[in-house]
């Protein structure tokens, strides 16, 4: 049986990211599962899985999924890259840039990344669409850093909301 555990530790000892063989991770833990060579699902980032209850709550996250060459990447979450590059050298960070210029050039680039979103939406390519959703959402990231909040605090006021009607949330809510 594989024990999950170790791959938490061995991210411990990676830096932002790392491309991996599925003999690889074998080599950490033991012995894979055949689902998790046959099913991407099986490294979807989902509490609901031992391993990848490790690699999320190590701060982790899975990517690039190849089954056919039997490999995968992990990430350090989003936004704790972008506190952590909050306060680097703007010359070489975008993220810094951003974070330097402030609040407005933030917005403003929300406001960019919200009207491509929506052109992109009309059209037939749906891979531009998740191209520009993906900006949109680092642009959101980014202004929840530069707010000092977490992604923890939308997921709480979405839980808040869940099985609640979104007409009746939308009406409870006090006019300022």
């Amino acid at each position: 049986m594989p024990n999950y555990s170790k791959f938490e530790e061995f991210l411990k000892t990676q830096n932002d990211s790392i491309n991996l063989k599925f003999s690889e991770i074998e080599n950490i833990i033991g012995k894979l599962t055949s689902s998790a060579y046959e099913h991407k699902a099986w490294w979807s980032n989902s509490l609901t899985h031992p391993l990848m209850k490790e690699v999320l709550e190590a701060g982790w996250r899975s990517s690039n999924i190849n089954l056919k060459e039997k490999t995968v990447s992990f990430y350090k979450g989003t936004s704790k890259k972008i506190k952590t590059k909050k306060n680097n050298d703007p010359t070489t960070s975008y993220t810094a840039l951003l974070h330097s210029k402030g609040l407005n050039e933030i917005l403003k680039k929300i406001g960019e990344e919200s009207t491509e979103t929506i052109i992109a939406a009309k059209s037939d390519d749906n891979e531009d669409l998740v191209y520009e959703i993906a900006d949109l959402w680092f642009h959101c990231l980014i202004l929840l850093s530069e707010k000092n909040l977490k992604v923890e605090h939308i997921i709480r006021e979405l839980k808040r909301r869940s099985g609640t009607s979104g007409i009746e949330e939308k009406n409870s809510r006090k006019i300022k």
